[in-house]
């Protein structure tokens, strides 16, 4: 089941809620423009983009938790910058039966300079059967300013930061890596990336912070909007729940924000 609470053909039933529980509003069209402290509680004011106002709510405790690119974050610490760790990922996946030698298989293709991973994964839908999976992949590469400036120009001209998106990526650019993996992978490894329909590639970044903690313990940032970890290294999940497991602790004064 998705975080929405979508079912899916992996959990086609959701979970009946438990006691206690109790509710959540998603605001899925809403920019956070301010938050300060207000008496006892923190303020969140934000733009509601489908009403275009801007609304105000409040808390006994906020949890910052919205990702590396945290506006929320850049509120309460306009000077904190990420940094470009001098490489880039390629991602891609193909359905599982383009090859069937690496199928269920944990795959590292070292190269110089630069690697590639490879393992399968649930469709888009959560489909696990055998056979009706992808193949996902992940290709780290250096790359010189040049070529990065290059790589980040989507085909209708506008530069990206972080991210070029499936469908945006310039053909011309996924020839010449199509052409590296050709000269420098297994051939059925190769099949999977030239396979590939819609790629992208994403900058990767460094970004960590010295306070995590807020309005006399009212707001915490935790996860990505505090530290994040490169892909490459697999901690991401595992830095995430323990995040919220840290936190847990804290909420329910078994642990002091400062250990």
């Amino acid at each position: 089941m998705a975080s929405d609470g979508i079912t899916s053909k992996a959990v086609p039933v959701a979970p009946n809620p438990e006691e206690g529980d109790g509710t959540v509003v998603f605001r899925t069209v809403a920019k956070v423009t301010d938050v300060h402290e207000s008496g006892n509680s923190v303020q969140v004011d934000f733009e509601d983009s489908a009403s275009h106002t801007i609304q105000t709510i409040t808390g006994d405790l906020v949890i910052v938790a919205d990702g590396s690119t945290s506006s929320i974050k850049k509120i309460l610490l306009p000077g904190a910058t990420r940094h470009f760790a001098g490489y880039i990922s390629w991602r891609g996946a193909v359905p599982e039966h383009a090859s069937k030698k690496y199928a269920e298989k944990f795959v590292f293709q070292l190269m110089n300079r630069n690697y590639l991973l490879h393992y399968t994964i649930p469709t888009d839908e959560g489909n696990l059967d055998p056979g009706k999976r992808l193949h996902n992949w992940i290709w780290y590469q250096r790359v010189n300013e040049q070529e990065l400036n290059s790589i980040f120009t989507d085909i209708n001209g506008p530069q990206h930061q972080g991210t070029v998106a499936r469908g945006l990526l310039d053909p011309k650019i996924w020839e010449k890596q199509k052409a590296v993996a050709s000269k420098t992978m297994p051939e059925e490894l190769s099949q999977i990336l030239h396979s590939t329909s819609s790629p992208f590639v994403s900058k990767i970044y460094d970004a960590s912070l010295t306070k995590a903690v807020f309005f006399g313990e009212k707001l915490f940032l935790i996860g990505d909007a505090l530290t994040t970890i490169r892909p490459n290294a697999g901690m991401s999940t595992t830095y995430a729940a323990y995040a919220v497991n840290e936190l847990e602790k804290v909420v329910e004064g078994n642990q002091t924000p400062s250990r």
